[in-house]
């Protein structure tokens, strides 16, 4: 009995995090099996530790050298893109390699996927998404962000 409680427990915390991006391409992202990879890394931060910022969810992925994990990232922000309700865009070369966009409120909380698309000083290619929900606006993210 106490192993199906705990299973529960895990099952309930598993979709819980799934349901922070539901409806969104970049869901994808963080529901597969890419994050086995080692060229990529992930990085999931919730509960008390965001709460002082404002945000309630933290989720990164980055794929280092990675050329097709990078373009499935590419492709899910970009299918998210026309949701948007405001973004911030920086391309070099035709190619986006920064981008910031927010999304409509969903249950009182801001949604934002952050993306960056750049080559590393030792040469290597690096893409990261972040996806940060909470009450926190995207100016007090960025001042956050620049610490």
């Amino acid at each position: 009995m106490k192993h199906r409680v705990i299973f529960l427990i895990i099952a309930l915390i598993t979709a819980t995090s799934a349901f922070a991006q539901e409806g969104m391409a970049v869901n994808k992202l963080f529901t597969s099996d890419y994050k086995q990879r080692p060229s990529v890394n992930e990085v999931e931060i919730s509960g008390m530790v965001l709460k002082s910022y404002g945000v309630t969810k933290f989720r990164s992925i980055t794929a280092i050298n990675d050329a097709e994990v990078a373009d499935i990232m590419r492709r899910c922000v970009a299918a998210d893109a026309p949701k948007a309700i405001g973004s911030e865009v920086k391309k070099v070369g035709g190619v986006i390699n920064y981008a910031l966009y927010t999304f409509s409120e969903k249950e009182g909380k801001y949604r934002y996927v952050f993306y960056r698309n750049r080559k590393k000083g030792d040469g290597k290619k690096e893409v990261t998404v972040l996806y940060v929900e909470g009450t926190a606006t995207l100016k007090e993210l960025k001042d956050l962000f620049k610490k």
